[in-house]
């Protein structure tokens, strides 16, 4: 988006709210620009201009159902298609004070990082254990078994890349793998995802809400690179499963980590840039030994360092 077309969102949202914001840009995603709004009353907001893609009517629904079952994320104020922008989606949510664990994650112990943990798995666990049962307009939420999703990407996945056959028969192994129960999920679990304040946690960026394999929100661990994350991740996971990660888990994540590449590389053969996925799919091969393995190295590294420590 250009300058005056950023600038004309704004003054829709302003509208819309019904008050005058100073804006601050905020780090936005591939798909979004994100701001800091703040009334003259001193009020904050995060204001996010979206493209409009099919699903987001999906999520601000969800993010309703949510609200009224007062869940750990930014309450949802407005949103909206845009009137003079038919390309664009805005949304109005409240400000949350804290801070996103990256920013102090480099100089916390591993007991203030086991807490942390503990915390964002509390709050994780909440979120997919959500009542589906009474989910308004029923047929909305009528999606794909992550099974269905893993043919079609198999189907449509064209483009040549590092280890392909390899990535296509372990994708098709592991659809019998798919096992958890359905629920709410985040999609884009991430730590700078999690804002921690007076011992709470809170998700944000919840754009990506949707409802599948509760095990599916896991897929975030094709990205992990840093030792502070993987051992946070490792707690995480020790304190959502309270203690022993089943191995079910393992089997069924890495059939999501390669379904999220497969989106990850169908995404970038859309923006022309598809050759960016080949040294995460050297990463992932390795790190699953080939597909000799379902538990990750990083996992077994980490585990084999905590051990060490006692």
């Amino acid at each position: 988006m250009n300058g005056e077309m950023i600038e004309t969102l704004k003054e829709e949202a302003q509208g819309r709210l019904g008050e005058r914001l100073a804006f601050s840009p905020l780090n936005g995603g591939s798909s979004n620009l994100s701001f800091q709004g703040k009334g003259e009353d001193g009020k904050k907001y995060v204001v996010k201009f979206q493209r409009h893609v099919p699903g987001l009517e999906v999520q601000r629904r969800l993010r309703e159902y949510l609200d009224r079952r007062d869940q750990d994320h930014p309450r949802l104020i407005l949103a909206f298609p845009s009137r003079r922008m038919p390309e664009a989606y805005l949304t109005v949510s409240e400000w949350m004070e804290g801070s996103p664990l990256l920013l102090e994650g480099e100089s916390m112990t591993l007991s203030e990082l086991r807490k942390r943990a503990q915390q964002a798995a509390g709050t994780v666990k909440r979120l997919h254990r959500v009542s589906l049962s009474d989910l308004p307009d029923k047929s909305i939420w009528e999606q794909d078994s992550g099974q269905d999703a893993a043919r079609a990407l198999l189907a449509s996945t064209k483009e040549d890349f590092p280890y392909r056959e390899q990535f296509f028969r372990a994708v098709q192994e592991g659809m019998d793998h798919i096992s958890s129960p359905r629920g709410i999920v985040h999609l884009d679990l991430r730590p700078d995802n999690m804002v921690f304040s007076d011992d709470a946690c809170r998700l944000m960026d919840m754009e990506t809400l949707s409802v599948d394999h509760i095990w599916a929100d896991f897929s975030y661990a094709v990205e992990i690179n840093f030792p502070k994350e993987r051992v946070f991740w490792l707690l995480f996971l020790d304190s959502y499963f309270d203690g022993g990660i089943p191995l079910e888990f393992w089997k069924e994540t890495r059939e999501h980590v390669l379904i999220k590449f497969l989106s990850l590389l169908r995404l970038d053969r859309k923006t022309g840039n598809p050759g960016r996925q080949y040294a995460l799919a050297e990463k992932i091969y390795r790190d699953y030994d080939g597909f000799q393995s379902y538990e990750p190295l990083w996992m077994k590294e980490t585990m084999a360092a905590l051990g060490s420590q006692g």
